[in-house]
């Protein structure tokens, strides 16, 4: 008798144990959700007045800090972090879903990943634009610098051209578009919008139509891609196409793609 109590007792202990585990467990991750949802939202008022700069920021973490003082998390940093989170996930709700099932401070550390990431990305963009802008200029022939994100205004939006060139012999502007990835048709279409921009916005009535290259890798080498604007039609982005080969008089003031691929790696 004593013995089938015994049993009876310690499947009920370890029941009630497993159960207040569960619910224990439950209330973390519950309690961790609505902690990342809460700094999903904070990031989001964040991200809407970024406008107003890092006096805001500043001024919102000293109020949170005074109004809290015994709740961690308010801090510059944190709040910065915030920021990033909303604006790096904010088009992904089903990713933020999933991580808000992580505590914040791995968040932050993919987060940190991320931006270190993003970083080095950009920094080889940086390097690589200006080698190829010396390495043009280097090529003489007529090629003369404007600028490296040549702004361009369209319909109250703003677009960026990587290089924009002009040259003196063809009497053109030529855009310069560098691909950290694959060659794929929507970069014919975007610099193609580039240049009907170029030709409507800055050319000038005796400049001939722009030029527009692309530089990308590809699985076997790399890829240079010239638009040019056929003279003969209307104006429009359709009337932009990709070339494998330039017009003679063309070819006589510009790189080759083997002249570019010899003194340029984007893959270094």
């Amino acid at each position: 008798m004593v013995e089938i109590i015994d049993k009876t007792y310690m499947k009920a202990i370890n029941g009630i144990k497993q159960d207040i585990n569960k619910t224990q467990l439950d209330i973390m991750m519950n309690a961790n959700i609505s902690l990342v949802n809460l700094y999903y939202r904070i990031g989001k008022v964040l991200y809407d007045n970024s406008t107003c700069g890092n006096k805001f920021l500043d001024k919102l973490a000293f109020e949170l800090k005074n109004t809290y003082p015994n709740q961690k998390g308010f801090s510059v940093r944190n709040l910065k972090y915030m920021k990033t989170f909303y604006s790096e996930y904010h088009d992904d709700l089903e990713f933020v879903h999933l991580d808000a099932q992580l505590p914040w401070k791995h968040n932050v550390s993919l987060i940190e990943i991320e931006l270190a990431d993003d970083y080095k990305e950009k920094e080889l963009e940086k390097r690589m634009l200006e080698r190829l802008k010396n390495l043009l200029l280097e090529f003489g022939n007529g090629f003369s610098f404007i600028s490296n994100q040549y702004k361009l205004t369209v319909g109250n939006k703003d677009f960026y051209i990587d290089l924009l060139f002009y040259h003196i012999k063809l009497k053109c502007y030529i855009a310069v578009e560098l691909k950290m990835d694959e060659f794929i048709p929507e970069y014919g279409s975007k610099i193609g919008f580039y240049l009907q921009a170029l030709d409507e916005q800055v050319k000038d009535k005796d400049d001939n139509y722009s030029i527009g290259i692309i530089l990308c890798p590809n699985k076997n080498n790399k890829i240079v891609d010239y638009t040019l604007k056929y003279i003969n039609k209307p104006i429009g982005v359709s009337d932009y196409k990709i070339l494998d080969k330039l017009p003679t008089d063309y070819m006589e003031n510009l790189p080759t793609e083997e002249d570019l691929n010899m003194y340029i790696d984007i893959n270094e």
